[in-house]
């Protein structure tokens, strides 16, 4: 399998954490009474899901990248 299509699947997962973290996030808010147990998983929730946002913007970073060099000639 070639680098980049690696590379491509690898974000699916990634895809799924940021929806994940926003619909953590959009649950949170809906709830009325937040106790002690619901602020620790959206700790936890915000800290996985960053680490999905972080990997999004590397790949978006990544083909940028590609398209931006790939214009100059060498």
């Amino acid at each position: 399998m070639p680098k980049e299509d690696a590379l491509t699947y690898s974000t699916i997962p990634l895809g799924f954490g940021f929806v994940f973290l926003v619909s953590a996030i959009y649950s949170f808010v809906k709830i009325e009474s937040r106790s002690v147990v619901h602020l620790i998983i959206l700790i936890i929730a915000v800290v996985f899901g960053s680490f999905s946002f972080h990997g999004l913007l590397g790949f978006a970073h990544h083909y940028l990248d590609l398209m931006v060099l790939s214009s100059y000639p060498r």
